[in-house]
């Protein structure tokens, strides 16, 4: 929360919780807050019902969710500043971006844009690039025709992605080349926490149950994006059309 509060006034932070506790904290930092009233497969927030929430309060041209383990630096508000700039706003589209795990993240690396980059210049690791932690949208996302998937468990995200290529032919930018989002993983885990529930599986049952055929998650991994933001020759911020896709990018089947 001390990392986010420093992309103010750019970012408004909204967290959703119903710990009384951490919303008291999360006030007096200057943060809004809302309770978690619908959620499945153990007390996971749905995560279209989050983004409808966030529309009705929203008032700037871009929202989005992130886990709450995920630091940022001031990267992150120039590449959302070009991608406004350079897109369609009345056209959907969607950010995304692969993480950086860094072990055991101390308070002193976290106090600074500048700290958290030596630390992870030093002893991070780019995770893979089917683990997409944020998803940061504009208005015209249509997250009201999005299936009722729950965060914390497998595959919401890869589907998400790849039904908004796919399916929905919208634009996905990956941000990945240009945005440093440090996942704070600990000794005991944290990579790979939502396989190891007792519900992981919620996601994929809801699929089944649904009878929707043919998912491939492989076509939701940011590098099958349309899009995505580089830094040229001359360290410019640049957003280009992603030309080469891997095999496993193309739409090849039909899912909703």
């Amino acid at each position: 929360m001390r990392n986010w509060i420093m992309l103010k006034p750019f970012v408004e932070i909204v967290v959703f919780t119903n710990s009384v506790e951490d919303s008291q904290y999360l006030i007096s930092m200057g943060m809004l807050v809302q309770p978690v009233s619908h959620f499945r497969a153990g007390e996971a927030p749905i995560l279209r019902w989050m983004f409808e929430e966030i529309d009705k309060i929203a008032q700037t041209p871009l929202r989005g969710y992130i886990n709450s383990d995920i630091l940022f630096t001031n990267d992150l508000i120039h590449a959302l500043d070009l991608i406004m700039n350079a897109m369609n706003m009345s056209q959907p589209f969607m950010v995304v971006g692969r993480r950086t795990n860094i072990l055991a993240v101390t308070e002193t690396e976290a106090q600074s844009f500048a700290k958290i980059k030596l630390a992870a210049k030093a002893r991070g690791e780019l995770f893979w690039t089917n683990a997409e932690d944020f998803f940061i949208t504009n208005a015209a996302y249509p997250w009201k025709n999005i299936m009722d998937v729950v965060i914390g468990r497998p595959v919401y995200d890869n589907w998400i992605v790849a039904h908004s290529i796919c399916d929905l032919q919208i634009d996905v930018i990956d941000v990945s080349g240009t945005v440093l989002a440090v996942h704070q993983s600990t000794s005991s885990g944290g990579n790979k926490e939502g396989f190891k529930h007792e519900q992981a599986k919620y996601n994929l049952k809801m699929f089944d149950d649904m009878d929707i055929n043919g998912v491939d998650f492989d076509r939701g991994k940011t590098d099958c994006s349309q899009w995505r933001t580089i830094l040229d020759f001359c360290g410019q911020l640049k957003l280009v059309q992603r030309v080469d896709f891997p095999d496993h990018c193309f739409c090849v089947k039909k899912y909703s």
